[in-house]
């Protein structure tokens, strides 16, 4: 029995965050694209999850069926994901659960096929419009408009 400030908790302490690796992404995703830096996404989010001092677990993305003791789940450019997988997702969110999407994230089926639209396109409440290269080397699939922003 945990025990906070000198009282005894009745359950155990349970991270609520649950961060997300993905095998079919490295096989499917990560090969076909050799400078996707896959790993970088990933220990990115770890390291900042680790310096907020945010408790959390680490799960392939062959778990994701089981979400619902979890409120946030980081899916690091988890690129490669089923159509189930992303049924499950958004169930998953429509129950009151988060995402944290980031890069591609649903743009690949399991295989690694790209996709015309995400796959949470519904979800995230955007669509794929394609990439440009910000700097010459960084892609990016986001393209700000003004028309949407306020200058204050």
């Amino acid at each position: 029995m945990p025990i906070i400030n000198g009282i005894s908790l009745p359950v155990p302490i349970s991270p609520a965050w649950r961060l997300s690796f993905s095998n079919q992404t490295t096989t499917f995703y990560g090969r076909a694209q050799p400078g996707s830096d896959l790993e970088g996404a990933q220990f990115g989010c770890y390291h900042a999850l680790i310096e907020s001092r945010i408790p959390f677990e680490i799960v392939d993305d062959s778990f994701l069926d089981s979400l619902a003791r979890f409120r946030v789940l980081i899916l690091p450019n988890i690129a490669a994901l089923s159509d189930a997988q992303c049924r499950q997702l958004t169930e998953s969110v429509r129950q009151g659960g988060r995402i944290v999407a980031t890069h591609e994230t649903s743009l690949y089926d399991e295989w690694g096929v790209h996709r015309q639209d995400f796959g949470l396109s519904e979800l995230f409440g955007c669509s794929y419009g394609g990439s440009i290269a910000v700097d010459g080397q960084h892609r990016t699939n986001l393209a700000l408009s003004a028309e949407y922003f306020e200058v204050l």
